[in-house]
């Protein structure tokens, strides 16, 4: 064996747990770009069409009109999608890819940090030093758990396929959670109210946040309305400078015309052309905004 050959393998031996995450890295950029031009039903008559609205409207001026079904935090987001110099459908898919990777990391650092605790615990200091063990264990086991986020055809499809944002509000559950575990409360529930102002899903978290209130009696019932209060002045804080929001009754019509308008629609593959003339003009609009 050549020298060059043994330091090259050396060296692939020493890093292979940074060679193994920047290729785990590369090849979801890959897959997610090779993804990129796809238009979903989701995006085609939704998504780009509230682009288009709130592009209409003047950017961050039309954040104070409720656009779509999503709370003011995304229409923000859109707002400023509308500023950058790329495709509207681009725009969407490389922010849900982003939190994509830092969703992964979040996910990674919280199993990191689990399992360091736990073996640290099992042995004594001395046995530690003196044993000269290491954490390349626990790190395999957070570069596991990165590439399988990273990797998995539920969190790629979502994102860079169908250009849906369910990765930002699962990021700052993440990040609640994390924080939760290290009785780090209040910041918690700061967090956990970005999620839920980004999507309400979020809600089925609380369950457990109110099973560890009753079993653990260490932090105040106070907590529980700092969401309430994000969720609150994220509103007035992206309204200030526009107009004052749509009554919710309004919002509740517009929900309850657009499934009238599904349950009508005929049984389609999820991409295809709608064929209901009302939604054609949308999904016309959608498709030329992409383009």
């Amino acid at each position: 064996m050549f020298k060059f050959e043994k330091d090259l393998l050396n060296y692939i031996e020493k890093h292979l747990r940074i060679i193994v995450f920047i290729g785990i890295t590369l090849a979801g950029f890959l897959i997610r770009a090779s993804l990129r031009r796809f238009v979903s039903g989701d995006a085609a008559c939704d998504l780009l069409p509230w682009y288009e609205q709130i592009k209409g409207a003047g950017g961050f001026q039309g954040v104070g009109e409720q656009v779509g079904t999503y709370n003011m935090l995304y229409q923000f987001l859109i707002a400023v999608m509308t500023y950058l110099p790329i495709k509207p459908l681009y725009a969407y898919k490389i922010l849900s890819c982003v939190f994509d990777y830092l969703l992964a990391l979040v996910a990674a650092w919280l199993i990191y940090d689990f399992s360091k605790k736990e073996s640290v615990g099992s042995i004594s200091r001395e046995e530690f030093f003196s044993e000269n063990l290491t954490l390349e264990k626990e790190k395999w086991k957070a570069v596991i758990v990165y590439g399988l986020i990273v990797l998995s055809p539920i969190v790629f499809i979502n994102s860079a396929l169908w250009a849906q944002c369910d990765a930002i509000y699962a990021f700052f559950i993440f990040i609640s959670f994390l924080l939760f575990c290290k009785e780090k409360y209040a910041k918690s529930f700061i967090f956990y109210g970005i999620a839920v102002a980004f999507k309400l899903q979020a809600v089925f978290l609380l369950p457990f946040f109110l099973f560890v209130y009753f079993a653990k009696k260490n932090f105040s019932i106070i907590y529980f309305r700092i969401p309430r209060l994000r969720r609150k002045h994220a509103s007035v804080i992206l309204d200030a400078h526009s107009k004052a929001l749509k009554p919710q009754v309004k919002i509740l019509c517009y929900l309850e015309n657009l499934y009238a308008q599904v349950e009508t629609l005929p049984s389609r593959q999820h991409g295809d052309p709608p064929t209901d003339s009302s939604v054609i003009v949308q999904w016309r609009l959608g498709v030329s905004a992409a383009t």
